[in-house]
C-alpha cells in the first residue's frame, strides 16, 4: 500500500493520489499545519465518490487516516474529510480538506 502525491496546489489545497482499482490504499492527512496551540481533532466524517469504498478509518489529534478500495481505471474521484475540533480558543469548529484520487491500472499503458 503506498501514497504517491502528484500535486498540491495552494488555494485551495487539494492532494491527488494515485491509486490501482484492484488496491486497498491507505491515505494520510495531517492537519497540524491547520491546528492552533491547544486544538486537537475530536471527530472525523468521510465522504468518498462512488464507487470507492471506506475500508476503515481512524484519527489522531493531528491527522487522519483511511483506507480505500475500488475505482474504475482512468477515473478522478473525489474525496472529504471534515473533521470537529476540540480544545483551544473555539471548540467544536469544523475544517474540511479534499483530496482526489486517480485510479490507474498499471498493467494498462
Amino acid at each position: 500500500m503506498s501514497r504517491r502525491v502528484l500535486m498540491s496546489l495552494d488555494a485551495p489545497s487539494v492532494e491527488v493520489f494515485l491509486k490501482a482499482p484492484q488496491d486497498v490504499a491507505q491515505f494520510v492527512l495531517d492537519w497540524s499545519p491547520t491546528l492552533a496551540t491547544g486544538m486537537a481533532i475530536a471527530a472525523v466524517t468521510w465522504t468518498l465518490d462512488s464507487p470507492l469504498a471506506n475500508q476503515g478509518s481512524s484519527f489522531t489529534s493531528s491527522t487522519t487516516t483511511i483506507a480505500i478500495s475500488g475505482g474504475v481505471d482512468a477515473t478522478t474521484y473525489h474525496v472529504r474529510c471534515n473533521v470537529q475540533l476540540s480544545g483551544g480558543v473555539i471548540a467544536g469548529i469544523y475544517y474540511e480538506r479534499a483530496i482526489c484520487i486517480r485510479v490507474r491500472d498499471p498493467v494498462v499503458p
